[in-house]
C-alpha cells in the first residue's frame, strides 16, 4: 500500500545497518554507540513498519481480496508494493485503513505498557512508535486545488471523473497522540505552509 515508504526502510536497512556495524569496529566508543542507537532505532521503524502493511495483508486476506506482494524496479532501490483484487467500496476503505489501525493500536499498546517510554533509552521501541503530523482540519481535493491555484495567482484547470473504488470522501488525522506523548500542537495552518513552501520554491528556482 505503500511502496515508497517501504522501499525508504529497506533501502535504510541495506545501506545503513551494514554500514554501521562496519563503523563500529573502527568508530570511536561515542560515534560507535550514536551508530549503534541510530541502527536500533532504524531497525524499530522497520518493524512497526512490517506492522503496518501486515494490517493490509490480513484484512485483505479476511475480505476475500488475495493479497500479493509485487517488485516494483526503480534503479537500484528495491521496491515492493502489496496489491490485492478489485472489491467494493466498503472493503477497500476497510483494507486501505487496516494499516493504520494496526500501527496505531500498536503504538498505544507500547504506550500503555510504558507510559514513561520518552524519558527511556529504548531507540528501538521509539522507532516502533508512529504519530499523525498535521492539523486536523478536513480539505477536499477541489479546497486543495483552489488553494494551491490562489498562491500561485493562476486559477486550476479541473477535471471531474468518477470517484474511484476505496477512495474516501473525508479525511483528517488525529494529532491528540502527539500532542499527549510529545507535547506537539501544529504551528501552521495549511495555506499558511503552502505560501511558504511555493516562496521557497520561487526563491531556490531563480
Amino acid at each position: 500500500m505503500t511502496p515508497t515508504i517501504t522501499a525508504l526502510a529497506i533501502a535504510l536497512l541495506v545501506t545503513v545497518v551494514p554500514a554501521t556495524a562496519a563503523a563500529q569496529t573502527v568508530a570511536r566508543p561515542g560515534r560507535a554507540a550514536a551508530l549503534k542507537k541510530t541502527s536500533l532505532f532504524l531497525s524499530g521503524a522497520a518493524a512497526g513498519l512490517g506492522v503496518h502493511e501486515s494490517g493490509h495483508v490480513l484484512f485483505g486476506a479476511i475480505l476475500g481480496g488475495h493479497p500479493s506482494v509485487a517488485r516494483i524496479d526503480y534503479g537500484p532501490v528495491p521496491f515492493f508494493a502489496i496489491h490485492h483484487d478489485d472489491v467494493t467500496r466498503r472493503r477497500e476503505f476497510v483494507i486501505s485503513s487496516a494499516g493504520f489501525w494496526m500501527q496505531h493500536a500498536g503504538s498505544e499498546w507500547l504506550l500503555s505498557k510504558r507510559p514513561h517510554l520518552k524519558d527511556e533509552r529504548a531507540p528501538f521501541a521509539k522507532g516502533v512508535l508512529t504519530f499523525n503530523i498535521a492539523t486536523s482540519v478536513q480539505l477536499s481535493v477541489l479546497d486543495l486545488a483552489s488553494s494551491v491555484g490562489e498562491v500561485l495567482g493562476q486559477k486550476p484547470k479541473l477535471e471531474f471523473a468518477p470517484a474511484r473504488a476505496g477512495e474516501l470522501a473525508r479525511s483528517a488525522l488525529d494529532v491528540s497522540k502527539a500532542k499527549r506523548v510529545l507535547g506537539w500542537s501544529p504551528q501552521y495552518q495549511f495555506q499558511d505552509g503552502l505560501r511558504e513552501l511555493v516562496d521557497w520554491f520561487k526563491k531556490e528556482a531563480r
